[in-house]
């Protein structure tokens, strides 16, 4: 899934999605 800042987002949790897209974004600082 690609994100509007242009990162991908790992497909492991869809319905975590949230806390999946912050824990990313925290883990590609």
């Amino acid at each position: 899934m690609q994100e509007p800042d242009g990162s991908v987002t790992p497909h492991e949790a869809p319905t975590d999605m949230g806390l999946s897209l912050m824990e990313f974004l925290k883990a590609s600082e």
